[in-house]
């Protein structure tokens, strides 16, 4: 896909300020941004954690007692 867009795109650009204003260079960018962060709080999974563990109190003492490190 890289290459198909880079293939149309790049025929219309004649410098470095018709490069800055492309759309593909900025969706390139924030994919490459999520792959090496990761969505984190932002991400449905965390969502839906969050309304779980808020709705069931004794999952997140269970959650918390597995969590705890193990006494030797």
């Amino acid at each position: 896909m890289t290459v198909a867009i880079a293939a149309v795109n790049l025929k219309h650009v004649t410098g470095l300020n018709d490069f800055v204003e492309l759309d593909e260079p900025l969706y390139a960018l924030c994919y490459f941004w999520l792959m090496v962060n990761g969505p984190g709080r932002a991400s449905l999974d965390h969502l839906i954690v969050r309304a779980f563990s808020a709705s069931s109190p004794d999952r997140s003492v269970e959650a918390a007692a597995l969590a705890r490190p193990k006494e030797p």
